[in-house]
């Protein structure tokens, strides 16, 4: 509670201002692949901490990669001519930061590890793009400035040390402070579960192919029709079956075809007797639309909007590949086999992978058996996978699941979103966070936010139980001993709204602090107890 009074009531001078961001260009005209690195030169005129950068991406939204930022040693002051000597660069990345993809030509952001104290002088600056790629500029080179800084664009390198094009312009933001000051990553993450939430969609999202391998060679899941809905649950055990020699092979790219099975049988009870099967691993029972940006990019977006209810396996497979598998169907004793018997992925290097959709004609059953997903990628247009199952037309996002570690989800016929907690802006030193509850049950209620310092252990989605007090399946995140509570209501008036919102002071003493918040509301009918809980969040104090 003491921080919480201090976090209230304490704010300390605000230190001199830069002109920070500098900012170069928006609106790409080309892109790179993965791994590779952006040059340019930094000019220091006045000695600044670099905290964060904004950069464009080409990668799908939701893609998450790494930026690593390499500089030049002592005494090399310039990119230009060095880009094939990498002991003339820091052995090291000087700083790292996470990034999620927001798109082509917007500002994808990155809170770097570390800040980079840059002196009075100049320096070559490589920028590597990792799990994710960049787009940039074709256009002759340029100098960006602010008063304390000038960045001379620039060149690309699709391998790291290796040829080189230019003139090339990054794009992007650079975020700074003036002189050597301290840095932390500001940061809101949910976590846990809003209690009674319904979904109709199930996923997980592989940003890259060596987790995805981790996560699914040698595992399948089963969606066990409910008629209506759908049952998910493990089947680590599930066999794979080869396909025959009798099987009809598929060869394409980028493509769907339709398939009618010989039997005539419906798919489930009153389903489809033709299926439509795109060589990007995705199952439907109509025609797929929707798969913006395009079919070989998957994401989540494009996956919760597609036009037609389908199970997916999403990568870029590109059965034309040389030494390629084909994509194999037969019926067998009422089992439809969609397989991928030894596909490529999208690259240059062989990398096949080996998965199968087994559809049981009578029940609408489906099992997901993945014998051996390739962790090789190395595609310019990322190597990323999503698998799951989501009905046609838009979709509730519900999160994503981890494949490898749950036992069952169950779906529903429509989504219900559950009291819902988010908090925005990230609590940087010096700005004010609301964090707002959506989604409550009922129109013309109360409720409660709680803003804690400590959350209940363990900081998962375990908390604590509320099903000793009447309220089962719902669950308490944050310790309310050592915080306090808000009114919320959508009562209207002049009574107090949905947002709780919080300064936070300029100090530096409170960065790395953590904050957990949660929403309870009132609503007599929804348990014994007379309350549902939200997720939590938590916000982690830093200077960006």
């Amino acid at each position: 509670m003491k921080t919480l009074v201090a976090l209230a009531t304490l704010a300390l001078a605000v230190p001199a201002l830069a002109q920070s961001p500098l900012t170069t260009l928006l609106g790409g005209t080309n892109q790179a692949n993965q791994g590779s690195q952006m040059f340019f030169d930094l000019t220091v005129n006045t000695t600044v901490t670099i905290q964060a950068l904004d950069v464009n991406l080409s990668s799908a939204p939701g893609v998450i990669g790494t930026i690593e930022v390499y500089t030049t040693v002592p005494g090399i002051t310039t990119y230009v001519g060095n880009t094939a000597a990498p002991a003339l660069w820091s052995a090291l990345p000087v700083a790292t930061g996470q990034v999620v993809a927001a798109g082509a030509n917007q500002y994808s952001h990155v809170c770097l590890s570390t800040g980079i104290v840059l002196p009075p002088g100049s320096i070559g600056v490589a920028l590597r793009h990792v799990e994710c790629q960049p787009w940039y500029t074709n256009q002759p080179a340029s100098s960006f400035s602010t008063a304390e800084l000038t960045l001379s664009a620039g060149a690309v390198q699709g391998v790291p040390w290796g040829a080189l094009t230019q003139p090339r312009i990054w794009n992007g933001r650079i975020h700074y402070a003036l002189g050597s000051v301290a840095h932390a990553c500001a940061s809101n993450t949910r976590y846990g579960p809003g209690c009674y939430q319904q979904q109709q969609s199930f996923y997980q999202f592989f940003s890259n192919a060596p987790s995805a391998a981790a996560a699914l060679s040698g595992r399948a899941i089963s969606f066990l029709a409910n008629n209506p809905g759908y049952s998910v649950v493990s089947a680590p055990a599930h066999p794979w079956v080869a396909p025959s020699a009798t099987a009809t092979a598929f060869v394409a790219d980028d493509a769907e075809f339709a398939w009618t099975w010989p039997s005539g049988t419906p798919f489930g009870p009153g389903g489809p007797t033709t299926i439509y099967v795109h060589s990007n691993g995705i199952v439907s029972l109509a025609p797929q639309t929707g798969l913006t940006p395009s079919s070989y990019r998957p994401n989540v977006p494009a996956f919760l909007n597609a036009g037609a209810t389908a199970f997916w396996s999403w990568h870029d497979f590109v059965a034309t590949a040389a030494g390629s598998g084909a994509i194999k169907l037969e019926e067998v004793a009422g089992v439809l086999y969609v397989t991928w018997d030894g596909v490529e992925s999208y690259a240059a290097a062989a990398n096949p992978s080996w998965l199968q959709f087994q559809l049981v004609l009578a029940t609408g059953d489906v099992h997901l058996v993945w014998q051996s997903i390739t962790a090789l990628g190395t595609s310019l247009y990322g190597d990323s996978h999503v698998v799951g199952f989501s009905p046609g037309g838009p979709s509730m996002d519900p999160g994503p699941t981890d494949v490898a570690t749950f036992t069952s989800v169950a779906l529903g016929t429509s989504d219900v979103a559950p009291l819902t907690l988010n908090a925005s802006p990230r609590p940087a030193l010096g700005s004010t966070v609301t964090w707002a509850t959506t989604n409550p049950p009922t129109i013309g209620g109360i409720g409660l936010h709680f803003l804690s310092v400590a959350d209940l252990p363990p900081f998962s989605p375990a908390g604590l139980d509320l099903g000793v007090i009447g309220a089962g399946g719902c669950v308490a995140n944050v310790d309310i001993a050592q915080g306090y509570g808000s009114l919320i209501s959508n009562l209207g008036g002049a009574f107090p709204g949905m947002d709780v919102a919080l300064a936070i002071p300029v100090n530096l003493g409170l960065l790395g602090t953590p904050l957990y918040g949660q929403s309870v509301w009132f609503d007599a009918a929804a348990n014994a107890a007379g309350l549902v809980t939200s997720n939590a969040v938590q916000s982690v104090i830093g200077t960006w």
